[in-house]
């Protein structure tokens, strides 16, 4: 300042102190007259009555009579920035300081806008609208009026004044600014001391966005009418190409599924619906052989069971019939025998005697056990203790000498539901054959498994109890091993490859009979000169207790 008085300033004084300060202020008028009085002639606004902008009805523009009024905006906005000035001595002497009038300073509004909105423009319009406020009155914008000029002096509504002068929150929203809706958002301008002086605000005009909605808007119209155009030939079409076709293979489904297979639908297209309809003769006529498959089965099973049946009886008859006289010649031979001297050879003679007769009675029993009716006595039983219980029947004896024994017990297995009695008999039975096989030498694996629905391997669905689960014990030995042509015959009564007096064909056919008894199944896999594998298979729970 030459000659003048400093302005009563904070940030001056704060350089008279030694700092270098920058911010912005609020000049009165006989402050910026003190500067310069055509600054403060331009610093000098006239205010606009008007309705304030932010205020509408239902987005419909509220029009008010615009008159300017007698009251004038008399301070000014000023960016300044002040330094100290030093003397010789290094001693603050004075404050040089700068500033610039924001009011009506058009160039900063207009840069700040073509940097951000880069000169885009709708229908001859500047999208984009930048205003700084002093309190509540635009100084500074490139919002045009009506009549295409700056609006200069026109007020701000009292709901943003309130909400971002008053509050100093920021405000984001629609709003109608002076002659047009805008995408708005304001925020309070804080002069040096960190009080609220103004607003500064942006804009974008909110046209285009309704523009492109309607265009949107129209463009759906006129795509959903195409569509039902194609939806209504297209229903057409379905109706009678593919719905047709589809309605005559439901109803042959619904034949299929009450046993009925004597269809076939006549479809000669090449499209989907003519794959789908010679898949579906395909199925039915596969369904017809499977048919004749099984009665076939349900015959020869039919007619198995009849010999059996009759087997049965007839094994049950000789077998009462044979009873009495073995257990008289048993008990007469022994008798004699008692009466012989120990080294003569009447009593060598009436040992096998003896022998025989025993044996003749093992046969008897057997017999007695393939034609008796009986029901298993169901309990809990843990399986794994059930086959080492079996397995100490015999590995101690001399036939097992010779024998590796490897046992593969699940841990898996708790509790199956079965007849201890009955399935140790047929473990035993099925673990004396493997020993006949390899002739008291080789290896034998004992395994037990717990199976699951989905658990892979062959399908056991007959087999599953209600959790879907099923035991498996696998019995392998390393033997002579099962043609196909015995195969077949392994589990008929009587039927035995040993020689005459060392087997009577009977203990598969028993060991059969308890499974079955137990809702189970026995599969075998042989490989000549290799060995073989029986697997007894067993539901994990009996379905009905039974």
């Amino acid at each position: 300042m030459s000659g003048g008085k400093m302005p009563p300033l904070e940030i001056l004084r704060q350089s008279l102190s030694g700092r270098t300060e920058s911010g912005t202020v609020v000049f009165d008028y006989s402050m910026l007259s003190a500067e310069s009085k055509a600054l403060a002639d331009r610093a000098r606004i006239q205010i606009i009555d008007e309705k304030n902008e932010g205020e509408y009805e239902n987005e419909g523009k509220i029009e008010g009579k615009k008159k300017k009024s007698e009251r004038w905006l008399d301070s000014g906005l000023v960016m300044i920035s002040s330094a100290p000035v030093y003397d010789l001595n290094g001693k603050v002497a004075g404050v040089l300081y700068g500033g610039v009038l924001l009011n009506r300073n058009y160039e900063i509004v207009d840069k700040l806008r073509d940097t951000v909105y880069r000169g885009e423009t709708f229908k001859k319009r500047e999208i984009g609208t930048c205003t700084i406020f002093l309190g509540d009155i635009r100084i500074s914008t490139n919002v045009m009026t009506g009549d295409g000029k700056r609006a200069i002096g026109t007020l701000l509504s009292h709901e943003i004044t309130k909400t971002v002068l008053k509050e100093g929150k920021q405000w984001r929203g629609k709003a109608f600014v002076v002659t047009d809706w805008y995408l708005t958002a304001y925020d309070p301008l804080l002069d040096y001391s960190g009080k609220r002086v103004g607003i500064f605000y942006v804009g974008m005009l909110r046209a285009p966005y309704v523009a492109v909605r309607d265009r949107v808007i129209l463009t759906f119209f006129l795509i959903a009418g195409l569509c039902l155009i194609f939806v209504f030939f297209g229903t057409h079409y379905l109706t009678k190409g593919i719905i047709g076709p589809l309605e005559k293979l439901a109803e042959a489904t619904e034949k299929v599924s009450s046993g009925e297979l004597e269809i076939d639908i006549k479809y000669e297209g090449k499209d989907e619906i003519g794959k789908l309809t010679r898949n579906f003769n395909r199925m039915v006529e596969n369904l017809r052989e499977m048919r004749k498959q099984w009665d076939r089965r349900l015959e020869d099973q039919l007619v198995q069971s009849e010999k059996l049946a009759s087997l049965g009886k007839m094994a049950a008859g000789v077998a009462h019939e044979l009873n009495s006289p073995l257990t008289g010649i048993m008990t007469f031979s022994y008798l004699l025998r008692d009466k012989c001297p120990q080294d003569g050879v009447q009593r060598d003679w009436l040992d096998t005697i003896v022998g025989e007769t025993e044996r003749c009675a093992r046969i008897v029993r057997q017999m007695l056990d393939f034609a008796r009716e009986f029901q298993p006595d169901i309990k809990p039983v843990n399986i794994n203790d059930l086959v080492i219980q079996t397995l100490d029947l015999v590995r101690y004896q001399a036939i097992f000498h010779d024998i590796d024994l490897e046992l593969n017990l699940s841990s898996d297995i708790q509790e199956v539901d079965v007849d201890p009695n009955l399935i140790k008999q047929a473990l035993l039975n099925i673990v004396l054959n493997a020993v006949d096989a390899m002739e008291g030498k080789g290896r034998m694996e004992v395994k037990t498994s717990l199976r699951a629905r989905g658990s892979g391997g062959r399908n056991q669905a007959n087999k599953l109890d209600k959790s879907g689960q099923w035991v498996e014990i696998s019995i392998s030995d390393t033997g002579c091993g099962i043609s196909p042509e015995i195969m077949k015959r392994i589990f008929d009564p009587f039927f035995t490859t040993k020689e005459v007096g060392k087997g009577t064909g009977l203990g598969l056919a028993v060991t059969y009979g308890i499974i079955k008894r137990h809702g189970g199944d026995i599969l075998v896999k042989s490989t000549v000169g290799e060995g073989s594998t029986f697997t007894i298979i067993l539901p994990l729970r009996m379905q009905n207790g039974k």
